[in-house]
């Protein structure tokens, strides 16, 4: 807690700096600098976006700038606001036209020209549907992409997540097979590709990264993953949709340790005020490639859904909870390792200042094993809380870069002692991102 104190301090920023910032990008704009203005906000888009002042300045800076296509999304958060704001529903229209989506800017004139508030918002949008009669070809959608590496080290308690107890009914357990607390390095890199195929409507993406963890004093547990995915999100009225499929792989030790393919279904719905409503869905085959982990072997169902803010911090909403509920089914039916799971999290941000935020979560999971024989007979049931806390620092300690200490807590109970344990991990991860 001592470093994330210190770090946290040594950042230092008042709070209103963020309304210094948004007055600044008003300035910009008022002169004429609209590029300025854009390269000022746009950084800030996965904290920031939600609050309304902020979404339509940087809806503006992107039309002022030649970038219509990014003004879509930022107007779209500010109409599920204020769905009466006539002006942001008139630029959300010329965004549109100017994206090459004549369809749905027909809509938004169409909207305008016979519910707008004013005669001048009419006669506006009358004008825009004149405009679309000859519409001009579609603009070319470029691929828009993202390299990103990330460096960090830490300590992590109980490397293994293992038991400190040496016996399970009567068998005495191999000391790797216990806890064992290890300092670690990690490095990791990825790179994402985006492409709108409808402005404002559909977008598609493609997504590989990798990462490995080398713990200094346990080295049997290093441990490599790839994750390679393909996404598609669309907006579909005021829900916004997603479906992703992605390929995992890891290995443990240098040895090939699992493969878990999986897909992902996803959605959320403006709420009360500024809330949202967001669902998700995952199936997943999890499959290990050593024989004595085999007995692991499961179809993963995982399911949840959340009430949270859409303003953001450090990438998370700025308060929200959710319930979580899933299944493992172990593909051998002699695996006593099948279960059901249900939870809880709550979560939330605070930006602290234009560029650094502190973040934390507190979540509960019950997992009530069945199948086969049990543990020797018991019924497990397990019991684990989980308390994360951070801070995330962008543009330090330089320009581009982002620093980002973390705290997480794990406490694991169960009626099985072997499977009780605890875990502390402290780390600090610096990340860099060029598109």
């Amino acid at each position: 807690m001592l470093s994330i104190v210190l770090v946290w301090a040594s950042l230092g920023a008042a709070v209103g700096a963020a309304s210094d910032l948004l007055a600044e990008a008003e300035a910009l704009l008022g002169s004429g600098q609209g590029v300025a203005a854009y390269e000022l906000l746009a950084p800030l888009e996965s904290r920031r976006a939600g609050d309304t002042r902020y979404d339509y300045l940087l809806a503006v800076a992107a039309m002022a700038s030649e970038r219509p296509a990014a003004a879509v999304q930022p107007l779209r958060r500010v109409l599920a606001v204020a769905p009466r704001f006539d002006g942001a529903r008139l630029e959300l229209a010329r965004a549109l036209q100017a994206a090459g989506d004549a369809q749905a800017a027909r809509d938004e004139f169409s909207v305008l020209a016979a519910e707008g508030a004013s005669p001048l918002t009419r006669e506006l949008a009358a004008r825009g549907l004149e405009a679309l009669r000859s519409p001009a070809a579609a603009q070319p959608r470029p691929v828009n992409v993202e390299v990103a590496w990330l460096a960090g080290a830490g300590y992590d308690s109980n490397a293994n997540a293992a038991t400190t107890e040496t016996g399970f009914f009567g068998f005495i357990l191999d000391p790797r097979d216990r806890r064992q607390a290890s300092s670690f390095a990690e490095v990791g890199a990825s790179l994402r590709g985006e492409r709108v195929l409808v402005p404002g409507a559909l977008r598609a993406s493609a997504l590989l990264r990798a990462g490995h963890r080398l713990n200094v004093d346990a080295r049997e547990l290093d441990q490599s993953v790839v994750d390679a995915g393909l996404a598609l999100d669309g907006r579909w009225r005021d829900w916004q949709l997603g479906a992703a499929a992605h390929l995992t792989g890891g290995l443990l030790d240098g040895r090939a340790h699992f493969s878990a393919p999986y897909v992902e279904l996803s959605a959320s719905h403006p709420g009360f005020g500024s809330l949202e409503w967001v669902g998700l869905a995952r199936m997943l085959s999890l499959d290990y490639r050593q024989a004595e982990f085999q007995p692991l072997d499961v179809r993963r169902y995982v399911w949840g859904g959340a009430l949270q803010s859409r303003r953001r911090a450090a990438g998370v909403p700025s308060y929200g909870v959710a319930l979580i509920g899933g299944r493992d089914t172990a593909r051998d039916a002699a695996s006593p390792f099948s279960n059901d799971r249900y939870g809880a999290r709550l979560f939330g941000a605070l930006d602290v200042g234009p560029a650094r935020a502190v973040y934390g979560e507190l979540s509960w999971l019950t997992s009530d094993f069945y199948g086969a024989r049990g543990f020797q007979g018991i019924d497990r049931l397990d019991r684990q809380w989980v308390a994360t806390l951070g801070v995330e620092a962008r543009d330090w300690p330089a320009e581009g870069w982002s620093t980002g200490p973390q705290l997480r807590f794990t406490d694991n109970a169960s009626n099985v002692p072997v499977f009780e344990f605890d875990r502390l991990e402290v780390s600090v991860f610096v990340r860099r991102a060029l598109r």
